[in-house]
């Protein structure tokens, strides 16, 4: 059966299918991080966001807007890389499964190149700064 697929087809599948868990895994740690850093449950929150990541993700979001609970210490650039390849690699593979073929080849292809153009904006979006962002409270510190 994979005798027919060109080898170059077979690699681009691959990554694909690689996307989903290295994106889950890559959101479950820097959930688990924010909420291990805000004295909340980390491991079960990344162990949710792993094992259902479109349901729990958003909602751990959801959790953060209006006043949340401040953190014990600021975000690592680690935990900020995995937050953006996480939410970065999902939206891709969701917005290629929405605008291709329903073949593993065809999302695949348009996936793999969007997750880096992806992890970039929801690095600027969820990490940047700039006018009208709000700072992250971080307890014992002055300001």
């Amino acid at each position: 059966m994979f005798a027919s697929i060109p080898p170059l087809d077979l690699a681009v599948i691959a990554a694909g299918l690689a996307l989903l868990p290295l994106s889950a895994a890559a959101l479950a740690y820097a959930v688990a991080a924010d909420a291990n850093a805000r004295g909340r449950r980390g491991l079960e929150w990344g162990v949710g966001t792993f094992l259902f990541p479109i349901p729990v993700g958003p909602l751990y979001a959801a959790r953060l807007l209006g006043r949340p609970p401040a953190r014990t210490r600021p975000r690592s650039r680690r935990e900020r890389a995995a937050g953006s390849v996480g939410v970065g690699g999902l939206v891709a593979l969701a917005v290629a499964a929405a605008a291709t073929p329903p073949d593993p080849l065809s999302v695949a292809t348009v996936a793999v190149p969007l997750t880096a153009g992806f992890a970039a904006l929801a690095y600027v979006l969820l990490y940047g700064s700039g006018p009208g962002r709000r700072r992250e409270r971080v307890r014992g510190e002055s300001g």
